[in-house]
């Protein structure tokens, strides 16, 4: 008897997760939204790199950047061979000596910043005064950013005050190409 219990018990379950086909009393079947992952670059806290030895913001931004395409091992690599203040050129030069693929403006070129949102990468900007921090994407109308100063939680700022303001601390941007990024976060349709 058992069998035949569990038997319809499944039956039922399938019937209401699968619904039915011509049925006047069934809901019509709905699919499910995929809910957007913000900011694109959702760097975990154990993913973001600190602030280290007294002033190496562009290295523990770019270290960031590493982790988040899985780079692990060059994000420590890198972060112990380099620390200090970083020009833009100066970290191009780097990137390039260890043959770490990249594309990067220095003139405030924002398409940069939107294919690095298109794909889902992290770069290394220019912030704040004398500063470096991560830029994590752009939503709608905001753009979200990581301090590497304050590593807790991400900064949104209204996406033309980012633009203006990134614009004029020069409107750098470094993205390493070097690897995938983290896959999203699995997503819960709301309707479910």
């Amino acid at each position: 008897m058992a069998p035949l219990v569990r038997l319809a018990a499944a039956a039922l379950l399938l019937i209401a997760v699968m619904g039915c086909d011509d049925c006047d009393q069934c809901p019509a079947p709905r699919r499910p939204e995929r809910q957007v992952e913000i900011p694109v670059v959702n760097l975990t806290r154990a993913l973001r790199v600190q602030n280290y030895k007294g002033g190496s913001c562009v290295h523990a931004s770019t270290g960031a950047d590493f982790n988040w395409l899985n780079q692990f091992d060059l994000q420590r690599k890198w972060n112990a061979k380099y620390s200090g203040g970083e020009s833009y050129n100066g970290l191009v030069e780097k990137l390039r000596a260890n043959n770490i693929p990249f594309y990067a403006t220095a003139n405030g070129d924002v398409a940069v910043l939107d294919r690095c949102t298109r794909e889902r990468r992290g770069a290394t900007i220019f912030y704040y005064p004398n500063h470096s921090i991560t830029f994590c994407g752009f939503d709608g109308d905001s753009a979200y950013v990581l301090d590497n100063n304050r590593i807790d939680a991400f900064i949104q700022i209204p996406k033309a005050t980012f633009v203006r303001n990134w614009k004029s601390y020069g409107g750098v941007a470094v993205v390493p190409t070097l690897g995938a990024p983290r896959p999203p976060m699995p997503w819960v349709a709301a309707s479910l």
